[in-house]
């Protein structure tokens, strides 16, 4: 029962991290909802982690695989996010270095300025290098540095700015 009581505080604390990030992302008033129990459609009780996802257009709670496209990166950019904020906390680490790869996937231009503007205040706020590595070529004004990497026919080119 008390480790009931652990995870089901943890869960409630990571909603509430990822809950900010969907903000962040346009998602306003998206509810997620992370659980180790649920119903089943006849109603058993199941037991396993589970995410259901409640937009403000549906009465009901969704399975977070029902999304797709952009809505779906949104919804794992602030899963991850929320995730790598309530690690942290709850370990007290202070990782100098984050990492994300070609998180504007599926993206609209508006929800990649987001993004971006997202990861600079993480940045700034947390003290913390942060490294972008994506395909297109983005809007990086508000960063620091830039080094874009070319493949060329005689090998690579990196370009600093």
């Amino acid at each position: 029962a008390v480790k009931l009581m652990v995870i089901s505080d943890i869960l409630l604390q990571l909603e509430l991290e990822v809950a900010n990030y969907l903000f962040q992302f346009g998602l306003k008033d998206w509810k997620v909802e992370f659980s180790v129990e649920s119903l089943t459609k006849t109603g058993k009780q199941r037991k396993g982690f589970d995410v259901t996802i409640k937009p403000p257009h549906l009465d009901q709670a969704v399975s977070w695989k029902s999304w797709s496209g952009g809505e779906t990166q949104r919804l794992r950019l602030a899963g991850a996010l929320g995730m790598a904020d309530l690690i942290l906390n709850c370990f007290g680490a202070t990782p100098g270095l984050e990492v994300w790869d070609e998180p504007s996937l599926y993206l609209s231009q508006q929800v990649i300025t987001d993004l971006l503007d997202v990861l600079r205040d993480r940045a700034q706020s947390t003290q913390r290098q942060i490294l972008l590595i994506d395909h297109r070529h983005l809007d990086t004004t508000p960063f620091a540095g830039v080094q874009t990497v070319i493949r060329r026919e005689k090998g690579v080119e990196v370009e600093c700015v």
